[in-house]
């Protein structure tokens, strides 16, 4: 897929639709992950039930793509994220999106700070994603409007002081059953249908709204 940045004279981000076609134009999800790094007091599950309780909070997000592997899938430094399992968002105020960076910002959990990175602008936030400079980047923002929940397949989930929890997907659409849950394979992304029991092809429209 060709990665491509938002076009126009101004590299300002004047609207939320300045952010919104850089990432529709890159088919990219915005997603806060569970993630090793977590300073949350009890891990996963409860830390994404809190992020999507409280979507004022600053938290640092990474863009993933449909073809984008997990770190349990490829070399942890090459992967689409530091974590498997998050919560997916839309952004609907520009002032939201306060940092972006290509890679590590540093922007560990919320009330740290937004770490490295520069101010949001066409250039910054395409770049950010064409020009990884790791495997993953972070975009720090706050007061998103939470979608649902995203897994890799065969995800890895994280707890304080323990290993990684490997439960598999079936475990993450019944622990956040009121939620629609996303998953990407084989360069597309999927969504898990209640009433069928599978997963079903979706394009980034049907997870994004206009």
């Amino acid at each position: 897929m060709q990665m491509q940045e938002c076009s126009g004279e101004s590299d300002e981000l004047s609207s939320i639709e300045d952010v919104r076609a850089v990432l529709k134009t890159n088919e990219a999800l915005l997603i806060h992950f569970n993630t090793p790094m977590s300073r949350h007091e009890f891990g996963y599950p409860q830390d994404l039930h809190d992020a999507l309780a409280n979507p004022q909070w600053e938290m640092c997000y990474s863009t993933i793509q449909s073809a984008g592997l997990r770190p349990t899938q490829t070399d942890p430094k090459t992967a689409a994220a530091c974590g498997c399992v998050g919560v997916v968002v839309n952004l609907t105020e520009a002032k939201s999106l306060l940092r972006v960076h290509s890679g590590d910002a540093g922007s560990n959990d919320r009330g740290w700070g937004a770490g490295m990175g520069s101010m949001p602008s066409r250039a910054t936030c395409g770049d950010s994603i064409a020009g990884r400079t790791t495997g993953y980047n972070e975009w720090y923002l706050s007061n998103a409007t939470p979608i649902g929940i995203f897994s890799f397949p065969e995800p890895a989930m994280f707890n304080p002081g323990v290993d990684e929890i490997h439960r598999g997907l079936a475990a993450v659409v019944e622990e956040f059953c009121c939620h629609r849950i996303f998953t990407a394979s084989t360069g597309e992304f999927h969504e898990f249908d209640r009433n069928s029991g599978n997963w079903k092809v979706c394009g980034y429209g049907d997870i994004i709204p206009e």
